[in-house]
């Protein structure tokens, strides 16, 4: 086994007490050649098959842009029907789930987990995760989905609102960069926030995002398909 793949395996298999999530990292997978990509691959979707919730496995496949993960990952999400169990309990792996599909294949339809997310969530940090992954969806429908977000009791989860509704329209294009409207509607004075929702709103008014529907189109050549036709 070569360097590359020890190191591999130490970063995607250790116990995670061993490996500080915070600096985890898939950048060892883009210096694989060929033949360790593919051994790397392969264990994680064996990972991936036996049921594993590590969200190390997933990001790695959508790292590797794995095409034979498709499958194994649309099985990983809930039924748009579903009741609110899953969705409430396991919204991380929803979310790491879609965000990795859409990686992968840029299916538009791996838009709805995330949003789903965003408007049954309760939960202040699972609100900013599902704000963050929206960034990877330049649709109209992902600012429909931020903007009640504004207005969120919670500071950060307004700021990382805004910061969504910013970066998907090109108005913002460092993510790690925390634009004024996004800091000032951290105050804790609602009439400010209505101030910074009223300034993005005629930020973005000229700019036209995609609708998902229009994506789906263009993407698999279909009309009327619900997320559910496309990840049973």
């Amino acid at each position: 086994m070569t360097d590359r793949l020890e190191e591999f395996k130490k970063i995607f298999f250790m116990p995670p007490g061993y490996v500080v999530m915070n600096s985890f990292s898939t950048h060892i997978l883009r210096k694989m050649d060929a033949s360790e990509r593919k051994e790397a691959e392969h264990l994680l979707l064996e990972a991936g098959e036996q049921g594993t919730s590590d969200p190390r496995a997933v990001q790695g496949l959508a790292e590797l842009r794995s095409g034979a993960a498709i499958p194994l990952l649309r099985r990983r999400l809930p039924r748009p029907e579903a009741d609110d169990t899953g969705w409430v309990r396991f919204p991380g792996h929803i979310i790491d789930t879609a965000v990795a599909l859409w990686q992968i294949d840029r299916d538009p339809a791996a838009f709805y987990y995330p949003s789903t997310v965003a408007r049954r969530a309760t939960d202040p940090f699972v609100l900013i995760d599902a704000c963050v992954a929206l960034r990877r969806f330049p649709f109209s429908e992902t600012i429909d989905t931020v903007r009640p977000l504004m207005r969120h009791t919670e500071m950060l989860v307004r700021c990382h609102a805004v910061q969504t509704a910013l970066f998907v329209t090109g108005l913002n294009t460092d993510e790690c960069a925390i634009p004024d409207p996004a800091i000032r509607i951290m105050q804790d004075n609602p009439a400010v926030w209505e101030d910074v929702i009223a300034e993005v709103d005629e930020a973005i008014r000229e700019i036209r995002l995609p609708s998902v529907s229009e994506e789906m189109l263009q993407h698999h050549g279909i009309t009327g398909a619900g997320p559910g036709e496309r990840f049973p």
